[in-house]
């Protein structure tokens, strides 16, 4: 069976690592980046330079584009002799953008005889090539179920979101919030930790165990969301909002922000200043949507 030939455009930090997983996964790459210093490293691993971009947009039927932003990307597609060579080919744009941004690439990939896939990265340019990286991607399903086999090697984790490739912006602006909240609340929480003589290893430690908990209480949160059934029966609203208030208070007198802990308690405060005291944890979701129509 041939090796699949793969154009990657753009080798900043993380394009060198979509690179690099593809390279390592015996794939032929060919690359290109508009300082070409950058490539220096892949071509001692193997990799070819293309002298232009639409030589290398040539060169593969699966083109990769990871560049700073939606004009940078746009500006790779508008290079000269690059329409032409898009026809037939699979763009895979991992650029991040707007949703109506990510449209406009569809259609200027589409109306040249591409076939267009939006891509969102659910990780660190470390990651990449790791079988738990999540990267998410949205177009045109043809396309994705052909190079799907290929894809998987930049994270094992590869979610089709659909035909429209809006879909990813849409889950990148709420996954990515999710992901780099959590990571705040750690630093912020351990911080706290640390002024308690927590030490850091421990503090990570119990973290961890208490990852099958939270898990399972993400998954009644989203039952009693969809269902709505927003009965307290185990802890009320106004039971988390005391609790909370005594461990703000306490951490308080430690001197450090806490930021994020503020801005739950305040989500438990609007909750309950709306009547919804005697209801679970799930229904600031519900708060959430009314308050956005108000």
């Amino acid at each position: 069976m041939p090796r699949p030939t793969v154009t990657v455009l753009g080798l900043g930090r993380m394009g060198s690592a979509l690179a690099r997983a593809l390279l390592l996964r015996g794939c032929d790459v060919v690359v290109w980046n508009r300082s070409p210093a950058r490539a220096e490293p892949l071509v001692a691993s193997g990799a070819k330079l293309a002298n232009s971009i639409a030589e290398a947009v040539a060169a593969s039927d699966l083109v990769l584009i990871c560049v700073l932003d939606h004009q940078a990307s746009l500006a790779l597609l508008d290079a000269a002799g690059v329409a032409e060579k898009i026809d037939g080919r699979t763009i895979v744009d991992l650029t991040s953008g707007l949703p109506e941004e990510l449209a406009a690439r569809q259609t200027s990939i589409c109306t040249r005889g591409g076939r267009f896939i939006a891509g969102g990265i659910m990780s660190l340019p470390g990651g990449i090539g790791r079988m738990d990286t999540l990267l998410l991607y949205a177009g045109d399903s043809a396309a994705f179920e052909a190079h799907y086999p290929t894809l998987v090697y930049l994270g094992g984790s590869a979610e089709y979101l659909g035909p429209d490739p809006r879909a990813v912006a849409h889950v990148m602006s709420t996954l990515g919030v999710f992901v780099e909240g959590t990571v705040a609340l750690f630093l912020e929480t351990s911080t706290v930790a640390a002024h308690y003589q927590i030490p850091m290893d421990r503090y990570f430690r119990l973290t961890r165990l208490t990852r099958d908990m939270l898990h399972n209480q993400l998954r009644e949160c989203a039952d009693r969301v969809v269902s709505r059934q927003f009965g307290g029966e185990e802890a009320s609203i106004d039971v988390h909002l005391d609790f909370v208030q005594v461990l703000d208070a306490a951490v308080a007198r430690t001197g450090i922000p806490t930021k994020l802990t503020h801005a739950f308690m305040e989500h438990l405060q609007l909750a309950s200043s709306r009547g919804y005291g005697d209801c679970d944890l799930a229904v600031i979701a519900e708060v959430l949507r009314t308050e956005s129509s108000r």
